[in-house]
């Protein structure tokens, strides 16, 4: 049985059209930003008047895993199914597991 997994993120800020602004900070200190409605990283309701930043889980799906140079767990991790990708790196990030929670 497959279990669902999603990053640790961070909403940064709310934007116009009822969208908010998170960021993805990959296993080489990369910030990656995102935006989408708030639904799609909280189960908490975020508005305008919310207080950032906030904490976010954003859903993935974890491809390969790989020990790093210091014997840390790193897993290339998978965002396009859920239509979140960034432009720069499309929906693949090398993230540290301990980013990573189940759902």
């Amino acid at each position: 049985m497959k279990h669902k997994k999603a990053v640790k993120i961070t909403i940064l800020n709310y934007i116009d059209n009822g969208l908010v602004e998170c960021e993805l900070i990959d296993c080489k200190g990369k910030k990656w930003t995102f935006s989408a409605k708030p639904a799609m990283f909280s189960d908490q309701e975020i508005n305008a008047k919310t207080e950032f930043p906030q904490t976010g889980m954003l859903p993935c799906k974890v491809e390969t895993q790989r020990l790093d140079s210091n014997g840390k767990l790193v897993l290339l991790i998978d965002t396009i199914r859920w239509k979140l990708a960034n432009v720069e790196a499309g929906g693949y990030f090398e993230v540290y597991d301990s980013q990573v929670n189940d759902l």
